[in-house]
């Protein structure tokens, strides 16, 4: 409870913003502080931001768009230049050149890209080879010679579910017709 009093705005991930700054405000005003001034509130609102930004879907926004949004929870009297800067100091957003990220996301974003460039500079291991598309015009051409794919297994492949599978069946074997299913 101690932390609640020190700083209402800790509970913002928790509440909705009109709960948790109605409460924040009556707890500020209490200690003798004023709201519209206080970077306890202004961290507060970066946070709600935040939390709508990933709400959203998205884990960064252009500086205008988080402006707006921090004047648009403070209200119109709010110094958002101020309250910016309290956000940033405070690390409830990341500066990314003209974007704020959400910190939670941009550290996954940062680490996942750590991790591919380091798996695309290795080379691929036996056990997960992928077969090469050539590979895949002598499995065909294996299925329309000799023995290949006999007529009740082409039924399936003429269905619907398989055009494509069928059209490349053909062309192996010379007849490159459409399905009549198709």
């Amino acid at each position: 409870m101690e932390l609640v009093a020190a700083n209402p705005y800790v509970m913002t991930p928790l509440l909705s913003w009109k709960q948790m700054d109605e409460l924040g405000r009556r707890l500020l005003r209490e200690d003798g502080r004023e709201p519209s001034s206080n970077a306890r509130r202004w961290v507060g609102a970066a946070d709600e931001a935040v939390k709508r930004m990933l709400r959203r879907g998205d884990t960064a926004a252009s500086l205008a768009d988080f402006t707006a949004e921090l004047g648009a929870l403070l209200g119109a009297l709010a110094d958002c230049d101020l309250a910016l800067k309290a956000a940033l100091g405070n690390g409830a957003a990341l500066r990314a050149g003209d974007q704020l990220r959400a910190p939670g996301a941009a550290a996954l974003e940062d680490d996942l890209v750590e991790r591919l460039k380091t798996l695309s500079s290795r080379p691929l291991e036996p056990r997960l080879k992928a077969m090469a598309p050539s590979r895949w015009a002598e499995i065909l051409a294996d299925l329309a010679g000799p023995g290949g794919l006999s007529s009740p297994n082409r039924t399936p492949l003429r269905s619907r579910s398989c055009p494509a599978l069928w059209r490349a069946w053909s062309a192996a074997r010379g007849r490159a017709r459409r399905s009549p299913a198709s």
